[in-house]
């Protein structure tokens, strides 16, 4: 490896760590810095993946117009350069962030771009992911039983790859798309099975979501004394973690 090429594997080292722990103006500091030195090396793919990101460090922030600038330089170098793998994952990226803005359509057919590729290029986990999200954009539009087509498509290759978090965060969604149309028996029993997964693999954030998606199914059941002991116990939990 070269003297470039050193510097900026620990730039993006430092870069990612630093997103980790959420502080992104320090990560953005770091894949700044890696950009003109891949640049001067010529290496589009370092650029790219710098670019990207870029892009979600600021979509972090919440500042989702600027992330979308640095995803679309990443997207036209991946085209450029033909790395599907990191196209399809850009283009999911871009997905989340439309979807931040509510442009839904927009999302939408990202997310489809995306999925074409995963396909093409056998990507398994990427295609799950991106079942996955894509569902959650028509959950936010009230597709509830489109969403739900997606989980369950989602939920199975999660099994077949062994993916044990993934099949957690799709019985989630299930369990929260479930609840939206009344369904409540079947929106406990994914919940609990999502939390029972978590709880399996010690995923806590994974816990505190499932919990607190039970507290909410409950309470649309109106049975507000079996939903506050869920909100109570992922109150508990969102503490021993220090989320806020």
């Amino acid at each position: 490896m070269g003297d470039g090429q050193s510097v900026t594997a620990s730039l993006i080292g430092l870069g990612e760590a630093y997103s980790n722990l959420s502080e992104y103006d320090k990560a953005i500091d770091f894949f700044q810095q890696s950009l003109p030195i891949y640049q001067e090396i010529g290496d589009k793919r370092g650029i790219a993946r710098s670019l990207n990101n870029l892009g979600l460090a600021y979509s972090n922030l919440s500042q989702y117009e600027k992330s979308i600038d640095f995803y679309q330089q990443s997207l036209t170098l991946y085209q450029q350069i033909g790395n599907r793998q990191g196209l399809a994952g850009v283009l999911v990226n871009l997905g989340v962030a439309y979807s931040h803005l509510s442009q839904y359509d927009k999302s939408i057919d990202l997310y489809q771009q995306s999925l074409s590729i995963f396909q093409e290029i056998e990507d398994i986990k990427g295609l799950a992911n991106s079942l996955m999200g894509l569902g959650i954009i028509y959950a936010k539009t009230s597709q509830y039983e489109k969403a739900i087509e997606l989980y369950q498509k989602s939920s199975t290759i999660f099994q077949e790859i062994g993916d044990r978090r993934g099949e957690a965060q799709t019985l989630g969604n299930l369990g929260m798309a479930y609840t939206q149309i009344n369904q409540y028996e079947k929106a406990v029993e994914f919940n609990q099975e999502s939390l029972s997964i978590f709880q399996q693999i010690g995923d806590k954030f994974g816990e505190f979501k499932s919990l607190y998606g039970l507290g909410l199914t409950y309470r649309a059941m109106g049975q507000e004394q079996k939903a506050r002991e869920f909100f109570e116990q992922s109150e508990a939990i969102k503490r021993e973690i220090g989320i806020d």
